[in-house]
């Protein structure tokens, strides 16, 4: 009887410790592009949703979603045009942005920050394409993400040329854990 015990208490210490956090509201998500070639457009996503989940203070998973229809640019007529024009968002029809990690490796970890490298699908107007990018997390907890969005590969401003609106969205997540 005590070498099931032993055995049984060594299992459940062997399987480990997991949790799993949702996004909280303070989450934010900015872009910028090019604008003409002289000026650069910043903007925000906000209504960020999704989790993430850590065995052994480790990340293993995530997932999330922004709300498009909160595309704020600071110019309420480009925000119009970039929210219902068939060339860009049409939040109608796609209500979210979301990316999807299919594979989280920890990259390393230092006094200040634990990095890791994230590929999955980026969901943008309904067309899912790859994306990998680095998430490191802080001493705080959040979690902080930035990548390039080919703006050709989701159909993001067709018709319009490369001088008129950059190829390339950079585009920064820093995403809040809820405890």
């Amino acid at each position: 009887m005590r070498f099931f015990i032993s055995t049984l208490a060594l299992l459940c210490g062997l399987q480990g410790f997991s949790q799993e956090f949702t996004f909280a509201p303070s989450s934010s998500t900015t872009f910028t592009v090019a604008n003409m070639k002289w000026s650069t457009v910043e903007g925000t996503l906000d209504g960020a949703h999704g989790t993430a989940r850590y065995d052994d203070g480790i990340l293993v998973a995530i997932e999330g979603c922004v709300d498009a229809s909160t595309i704020e640019t600071g110019n309420a007529t480009r925000d119009k045009h970039l929210k219902t024009k068939d060339a860009f968002f049409q939040v109608d029809q796609f209500p979210e942005l979301c990316f999807a990690a299919d594979k989280v490796t920890f990259v390393g970890k230092s006094s200040t920050q634990t990095t890791y490298k994230l590929d999955g699908s980026l969901t943008l107007r309904g067309v899912s394409k790859p994306l990998s990018l680095e998430l490191v997390e802080d001493t705080s907890g959040h979690l902080i993400g930035t990548f390039t969005v080919d703006r050709s590969l989701w159909g993001l401003g067709e018709g319009y040329s490369n001088f008129i609106i950059a190829q390339n969205i950079d585009v920064r997540v820093e995403l809040h854990l809820n405890e």
